[in-house]
């Protein structure tokens, strides 16, 4: 019983594989035709990509009005001197300026104080109320240097605060100019992308025209002109009737079928695609060979049967 159990399943796998392999065959078509088709269907056409050149141009043609307008925008302001930022900076530094002219004077006070202690106390026929009043000057020009000093030191912070803003400004105003510049390079870019579109659309097409070339009024495979010859009179006795071994007439040459094909198909000698996979031949060899072993196991089990019998 479990033997032809087994023989069942056998036969059943002999004959199921083979129709199995052979229905899968177009499963594993090679699908480079399919999407070669697909992309040649929806290839943009050469009219389209004139449209899309024409509109490239005038977007760079826009952005490159656009950079140039704000250009000179951009040198008007820079070159403002009533704007708030320029003033408060140039009045930052003119205090700064003279902030640092007070602090030079100061200091000059105080090395002129310094010579005059000096001198008073060198000399031996001055007074004592000489001597205080030349410490007292020295003392006062001091103070003063120390405040010329803090002065100045508070002037040069605002006018550095003062550039500091009139440049952020300015960055600003230049930022806004690399951002223009930066459209206008991505505009140049698409319109040299979609005019190399169109270029490559025309070389494909035959020059983009999209007209099927007619053909030409000479006779296929002779080149000659298409004027019929005029049938020429026959000599008896002279001319022969013409043989299927003669040459043809007028510099026609006989075309053989290879020849045929090669100008009319445009063969290449490689073999037409036929949607089944390289593997197929190994899968039909196997479903054969299984179909081999199930009719051996019927064979022998037969026997096996028959032989089981006679002996009984």
């Amino acid at each position: 019983m479990k033997t032809r159990h087994a023989l069942a399943a056998a036969v059943t796998c002999a004959v199921v594989t083979p129709a199995l392999l052979l229905s899968a065959g177009p499963a594993f078509a090679d699908t480079g035709s399919s999407v070669a088709l697909s992309r040649a269907v929806t290839a943009p056409s050469v009219a389209e990509l004139e449209k899309a050149v024409a509109e490239a141009k005038k977007a760079y043609d826009a952005a490159v009005a656009a950079e140039a307008d704000y250009q000179k925008v951009l040198d008007a302001k820079l070159n403002d001197t009533t704007h708030p930022l320029a003033v408060a900076a140039s009045q930052a530094k003119a205090e700064a300026e003279k902030a640092a002219a007070a602090k030079t004077a100061a200091d000059k006070a105080v090395t002129d104080a310094e010579a005059a202690v000096k001198a008073v106390v060198d000399d031996p026929t001055s007074t004592d109320d000489q001597r205080v009043a030349a410490f007292k000057a020295l003392s006062d020009a001091r103070k003063a240097a120390e405040a010329a000093a803090e002065a100045k030191s508070a002037a040069d912070a605002k006018s550095t605060a003062a550039n500091t803003a009139l440049s952020d400004y300015r960055v600003q105003l230049f930022r806004q100019l690399s951002v223009l510049q930066k459209a206008t390079k991505d505009a140049l870019t698409t319109l040299q992308a979609a005019e190399k579109a169109l270029k490559d659309a025309k070389e494909a097409g035959g020059g983009g025209t999209g007209s099927t070339p007619k053909p030409s009024p000479s006779t296929p495979g002779t080149g000659g002109s298409a004027t019929p010859t005029t049938p020429g009179t026959a000599t008896p006795g002279t001319s022969k009737p013409p043989t299927s071994d003669s040459a043809p007439q007028d510099g026609a040459s006989s075309a053989s079928p290879a020849a045929v094909g090669a100008s009319t198909g445009g063969a290449d000698g490689s073999l037409a695609n036929t949607g089944s996979p390289s593997a197929l031949p190994k899968y039909a060899l196997t479903g054969a060979a299984a179909v081999a072993l199930g009719a051996g196991a019927v064979f022998v089990v037969r026997r096996r049967q028959t032989a089981g019998r006679t002996t009984a």
